[in-house]
């Protein structure tokens, strides 16, 4: 006899199906809420100040970056008036930052900035001496980054210095003006810069391959200054050149030209008086042609070079007066514990004149030349003198600690 009060399974159907709808209805309101709770974070942190300072006070925690005097948004124009970061191997410090960028372009793993402005950098980096620079395996992007592009980066001033143990900062370099656009994808970096350094102003349009064997390709554009420093003076210098090849192996070809006035006064010390002599002024130009190595023992695989009108009093006071064309070529020999340049030196001399008349009598100098780390050697060594005389020698100097002894010469 059954129970007539006792519910039966199909009496408790209805029951467990509104269990299971209220149940679902919970989540899907409470999935809706998160998704709505979560939007409106992104939208404070994106669209606030405040949520501006929360995101960079984050990641100030996650990474020893300060930020000080933060104004404006993330999806808009963000202002950090200070950002800085100190440890024992670096300081880096922005002043009057300015950063514009397109976060919607995320959700498609692109970081897209339309510019990014600092009035002053400054980086301090400890030194690496006895560190050795090796090639790097990969300069691909993480895997979650497809693009990463920047419209315009600008620095109006960047300080480059040394930072000792002591916390003291030396050799410091100012740069000024710096101006780039770069584009990086999986497999190629594009960078265009410019920028004032202390030797000049410098251009600069190139690629770089993200996968070895890192092949580069690249246009350059120099204008150096004219700088005198320990009684030597170089010359205003245009340089317009390419490099090819890739990251390990460097081809450079340059055009060489100096820039100066039509006519420059050269004082001669062999002079007992305080008169100057005024020789035309001749430009020296000419075509550079080297291969760096420079994760090598040696950076230097070539060196060929055919300059004219050389005239040494032009980068030395005290310099004789000449008209020289210079030509090399030199080419790595040895072994990898022993690497040196060997090859083929000449100069000709079209304006000899006698050494007490603050000239060169030598007209011609055609030798043999090796240079490695610790020697300098020439052997079969020419040398024609004006009005006809004749010589031919050898020598070496030998470098050790830092010291160079006197050279020991041959001649006949």
């Amino acid at each position: 006899m059954i129970d007539s009060t006792t519910p039966t399974t199909e009496q408790n159907q209805p029951g467990l199906a509104n269990k299971r709808s209220r149940f679902f209805a919970t989540l899907c309101f409470a999935l809706v809420g998160l998704l709505v709770l979560t939007g409106a974070l992104g939208v404070w942190l994106t669209s606030s100040e405040s949520g501006a300072r929360f995101a960079l006070s984050t990641l100030g925690t996650l990474t020893g970056f300060q930020f000080k005097g933060i104004s404006g948004t993330l999806n808009h124009l963000l202002s950090i008036q200070h950002v800085e970061m100190r440890n024992t191997e670096m300081e880096i410090s922005a002043d009057d930052v300015e950063l514009q960028w397109q976060p919607g372009a995320l959700f498609g793993h692109h970081i897209h900035l339309d510019f990014l402005r600092i009035n002053s950098l400054e980086l301090a980096l400890a030194g690496g001496k006895g560190q050795t620079v090796k090639l790097p395996g990969s300069l691909r992007l993480p895997e979650l980054i497809k693009q990463i592009a920047a419209d315009q980066l600008v620095v109006h001033q960047f300080r480059l210095a040394d930072l000792d143990s002591s916390g003291q900062r030396s050799h410091v370099q100012v740069f000024s003006e710096l101006k780039a656009v770069v584009a990086i994808d999986s497999a190629n970096y594009a960078v265009q810069l410019s920028g004032v350094t202390p030797w000049g102003n410098a251009q600069l349009k190139g690629e770089l391959g993200a996968a070895a064997p890192f092949n580069v390709q690249a246009q350059i554009n120099w204008l150096g200054l004219a700088i005198q420093q320990h009684g030597v003076a170089i010359p205003r210098t245009s340089v317009i050149g390419t490099v090819t090849g890739t990251l390990s192996r460097l081809h450079i070809q340059a055009q060489l030209d100096t820039l100066g006035s039509d006519s420059e006064s050269v004082q001669e010390s062999t002079r007992q008086s305080i008169a100057k002599s005024v020789i035309p002024r001749v430009k020296a130009s000419g075509q550079v042609n080297v291969v760096l190595t420079p994760f090598a023992t040696l950076p230097l695989d070539s060196v060929q070079f055919d300059l004219i009108s050389i005239n040494p009093a032009s980068f030395y006071k005290d310099a004789p007066n000449a008209d020289l064309q210079l030509k090399a070529d030199l080419r790595l020999a040895g072994n990898l514990q022993t690497p040196r340049l060997s090859g083929h030196v000449y100069a000709a001399n079209s304006r000899p004149a006698p050494w007490n008349s603050g000239g060169i009598p030598v007209t011609v100098f055609d030798t043999d030349l090796s240079l490695s780390k610790h020697e300098l050697n020439w052997k079969n060594a020419k040398i024609k003198l004006d009005g006809k005389g004749s010589a031919s020698g050898a020598g070496e100097v030998i470098f050790s600690d830092g010291n160079v002894p006197p050279a020991s010469t041959q001649i006949a």
